[in-house]
């Protein structure tokens, strides 16, 4: 299983990290907001980026941005300023207002050096169908309520474009009846923790997470447990296998 750990902890990773790599993170949140179809699963809130940004242009995303001073407030606490973001940032791209009662927190992903921007990014689950939906037309152009497995299949077909965390949210939450269960399971649960490692492996691209094992080595041909995600040109794969 990917590595667990708490909003208390995230200081302190950001803090080791930049000892270990030449670049700080960035603190970051995005939001996962689902209703539930008319019959049985889920339909996630995505949103699309303007083609014309030079981070994650055109690609679909869930609500969300980097953790500004301003949401820290008085008294400095990063737990604060994490759901004050989330809150923020929803409201600033959808015209969605989000309280932090309805907030859980579901995982923490930090991406590989090689990116030009280090987003370290907590993504929270919520349960809301708004009425009403309004993007703010510069950073975000387009939105779409869909179920996750159809997302999925999407960026197979060539008609989306998202990043690994996104695919492996999808595919997490793929499994749920329900928005409820879906929170519940959150909520019962420790959020999980992902330092993407990305290596090439027979022609193609593969992300790797603690509990591969081939993740240490950044060797994916080692034998053993699988924890990663297969990027060939055509399809995205997500392989978990021994030990899960």
């Amino acid at each position: 299983m990917p590595l667990k750990y708490d909003l208390n902890q995230y200081s302190e990773f950001l803090v080791a990290h930049q000892k270990l790599v030449d670049r700080p993170l960035i603190p970051a949140t995005t939001v996962v907001i689902m209703r539930d179809k008319e019959a049985d699963g889920i339909e996630v809130l995505m949103v699309l980026r303007n083609p014309d940004l030079k981070f994650m242009g055109g690609s679909w995303v869930f609500p969300g941005g980097r953790i500004e001073d301003s949401d820290y407030g008085d008294n400095q606490n990063m737990t604060d300023a994490i759901f004050n973001s989330a809150i923020r940032e929803t409201k600033e791209e959808t015209s969605i207002e989000l309280v932090p009662n309805n907030l859980v927190p579901h995982s923490h992903w930090v991406p590989p050096p090689v990116l030009p921007k280090l987003f370290a990014t907590w993504f929270l689950l919520t349960h809301s169908n708004p009425k009403e939906i309004t993007v703010d037309g510069s950073e975000i152009i387009d939105h779409q309520w869909i179920a996750p497995e159809a997302a999925l299949k999407k960026r197979d077909d060539g008609e989306f474009e998202f990043a690994p965390p996104t695919f492996v949210t999808l595919s997490m939450l793929a499994k749920f009846n329900s928005a409820v269960d879906a929170l519940e399971d959150a909520k019962n649960s420790t959020p999980s923790f992902f330092e993407t490692k990305i290596v090439n492996h027979n022609g193609d691209t593969v992300a790797l997470w603690a509990g591969d094992a081939g993740y240490e080595q950044g060797d994916p041909s080692i034998a053993g447990a699988r924890f990663r995600l297969n990027m060939s040109a055509n399809k995205w794969e997500l392989e978990t296998g021994t030990g899960y």
